[in-house]
């Protein structure tokens, strides 16, 4: 399956496609840019694309962009996974009603979960694709704490169903493939697709209140993203007198918590400093600016053992003298 913008030449399909994301569309998430870079690229091979998405009452709960037509579960007033299963059965009512559907693809397992229950796909008409960005069974139990064990096993047991049931799954990295080949994903339909970023001709200036020397540091800051490594591998730097920056895709409360654990591990007066959001406007970019090192850090490439003694000799690569590298190769520089 070739990446959006990759240069592939573009395959039409004579019917339309569902794309099922359990993610609010648009919005400032990692999750909607990856939404907004793939849709157009499903569309060049279908005609319409249903674009299965959330929203809120202030967002059109119907639009249509060219060949995109985005229908919105916009309920409120239910808890997460409530609103996860009836968001499933919204999927597969949609599915059941187009008999032109040659294409089904969702990020997560409620939509997988909905898509499978279509009657095409169960018939074996349609091909189900799977992304797997992310598993709630491994993110859900951070966020609330008081998940049952049972509930948590109904979870993992919905995972394990829409996996089997894919046609193909599709991840962002060798780490998270090889998790999944570990529960029972056969190599010929494991697909890795690294995620990409658009790179502007001409990046915008250095913040004017920027440390002289920093890492930056951007994505989420949930305890599965990584951000406690680059926290630790701070300490490494002691002799360096390197800030580190913190661009969050999360809100001010959730970003001070980090201060108790930079004041736990010795690290608070290295200029802990977290910038808002990093998918609004050009701010990263900016940030990037004579860097010491990016840093983007996941959950799943932490298993094979992201240590913080490896961050910190790849920041004084850069400081003996050492550019930093192309723009996509943040993971590598990570490792």
């Amino acid at each position: 399956m070739p990446a959006p913008g990759d240069g592939s030449p573009s395959v039409r399909c004579v019917g339309s496609g569902l794309y099922a994301a359990f993610d609010r569309f648009p919005s400032p998430k990692g999750a909607a840019t990856h939404l907004g870079a793939w849709a157009p690229t499903l569309a060049e091979r279908v005609d319409p694309l249903v674009l299965a998405v959330l929203g809120d009452a202030s967002m059109p709960g119907w639009q249509r962009e060219g060949r995109i037509e985005i229908v919105r579960d916009r309920r409120t007033g239910a808890d997460p996974l409530t609103r996860a299963i009836a968001f499933g059965r919204a999927v597969t009512a949609l599915a059941d009603r187009r008999d032109d559907l040659v294409l089904a693809q969702a990020r997560d397992p409620w939509g997988a979960a909905g898509l499978g229950a279509s009657r095409a796909v169960r018939r074996g008409d349609v091909p189900l694709v799977f992304e797997v960005n992310g598993l709630p069974s491994i993110e859900l139990p951070v966020a609330w704490p008081g998940l049952t064990p049972a509930t948590l096993a109904k979870i993992t047991a919905l995972e394990d169903r829409c996996l089997r049931s894919a046609d193909a799954v599709v991840v962002p990295s060798g780490v998270l493939a090889a998790l999944l080949r570990a529960r029972g994903v056969p190599d010929e339909r494991l697909h890795v697709i690294p995620n990409g970023a658009t790179v502007a001709s001409s990046p915008p200036p250095r913040p004017a209140d920027a440390p002289e020397r920093y890492v930056v540091y951007v994505g989420a800051v949930q305890p599965w993203q990584g951000v406690d490594i680059a926290l630790a591998a701070m300490r490494r730097l002691a002799d360096l007198d390197v800030a580190l920056v913190v661009c969050a895709a999360a809100p001010p409360k959730r970003t001070r918590s980090l201060r108790a654990p930079s004041r736990r591990l010795g690290v608070e007066d290295r200029g802990l400093a977290p910038r808002g959001r990093p998918h609004r406007g050009r701010g990263v970019a900016g940030w990037r600016r004579r860097v010491a090192r990016p840093v983007a850090l996941r959950g799943a490439q932490r298993h094979p053992g992201l240590l913080p003694a490896q961050g910190a000799r790849v920041a004084r690569r850069r400081h003996a003298g050492r550019g930093i590298g192309p723009p996509g190769r943040a993971r590598d520089h990570a490792r």
